[in-house]
């Protein structure tokens, strides 16, 4: 499962449950007692991350498609 890492980043449920979600699908992520994470589609995940973790993990996602798109474009020429 080492390459999900590329495209999705890794999140917990409260039973400690991992799961894979596609960061581009995050629309806001709300702290009320729990982290919330609300989905562009509406669908919603309570986890036990932090909104400043899933904030990390949503930077060094972004920045792994940014070096992707860099290497593809350098190839390129």
């Amino acid at each position: 499962m080492d390459n999900l890492k590329e495209f999705m980043i890794k999140l917990h449920r409260l039973d400690n449950q991992e799961f894979w979600l596609n960061p581009e699908l995050i629309e806001t992520v709300e702290v009320k007692g729990n982290t919330m994470v609300n989905l562009i589609s509406g669908n919603k995940y309570i986890v036990k991350e932090s909104a400043e973790d899933i904030a990390v993990k949503m930077v060094e996602y972004q920045s792994l498609v940014h070096k992707d798109l860099q290497l593809l474009n350098k190839n390129r020429v």
